[in-house]
């Protein structure tokens, strides 16, 4: 009956039947004073169902909902929230940090290919001088000078000479414990018009850096030692 009478009507109907009997209802305080708490007898199924029926907000409603909206904004994160981060980030490590390594070490590499270029040139014009014979293409030293110039080492390169226009080249440490103090030959080819480059290497793996040393070689070598 009460749902077809109007707002007074119906806040008659709340007064009589909600607040007086709620408002008679004894209140309770916790021994730590902090907040308000009713006693065990409170008719709380009461207030939902009538509260609910004639669709009026009690201030008793609303002050427990602000508290639990409120406790909800204080709260933390929960531990299925921490564990789901956690998996994140562990699957992330695992795939990022190995393609980081290879990269790192592919720079790395790429740095000591490029640092043995001067030789290349040298190489390649002591041939052309010599019309194709390399063997007085070696390194100079204090007793015999030649075109060839001493290699200075580099951070990836910790030596490079020359031997009858074969460049070999020797890896520092510290790039990578399958690349450390590892070899690479340098065999050239001279042609009518241009050198070409043999590469081999005693490096083995990883695939990836194999790969990228040996892309541009031209012809077989045999791998130095």
């Amino acid at each position: 009956m009460s749902e077809h009478l109007g707002p007074v009507a119906r806040l008659s109907t709340f007064d009589k039947a909600v607040q007086r009997p709620c408002h008679q209802m004894t209140y309770s305080m916790p021994p730590d004073g902090n907040s308000r708490a009713f006693s065990p007898f409170f008719p709380l199924a009461c207030n939902l169902l009538i509260a609910d029926r004639t669709r009026i907000k009690h201030p008793f409603f609303v002050f427990i909902a602000k508290e639990q909206q409120m406790k909800k904004v204080q709260q933390g994160f929960t531990l299925i929230e921490l564990m789901i981060v956690v998996a994140i980030i562990g699957i992330l490590a695992a795939v990022a940090i190995p393609q980081y390594q290879n990269y790192t070490i592919r720079a790395k590499v790429a740095n000591a290919l490029s640092a043995v270029d001067s030789l290349k040139t040298a190489v390649a014009m002591c041939g052309q001088e010599s019309g194709g014979t390399l063997t007085s293409c070696d390194t100079t030293v204090a007793a015999t000078p030649t075109s060839i110039p001493a290699f200075t080492a580099t951070k990836e390169v910790s030596a490079a000479s020359v031997t009858d226009g074969v460049i070999t080249l020797t890896f520092a440490s510290g790039i990578s414990t399958d690349v450390d103090s590892k070899k690479i030959s340098f065999t050239p080819t001279f042609g009518d018009t241009n050198v070409t480059w043999c590469i081999a290497t005693n490096v083995t793996q990883p695939a990836e850096i194999v790969s990228s040393i040996t892309k541009n070689s031209i012809g077989t070598c045999t791998a130095p030692t």
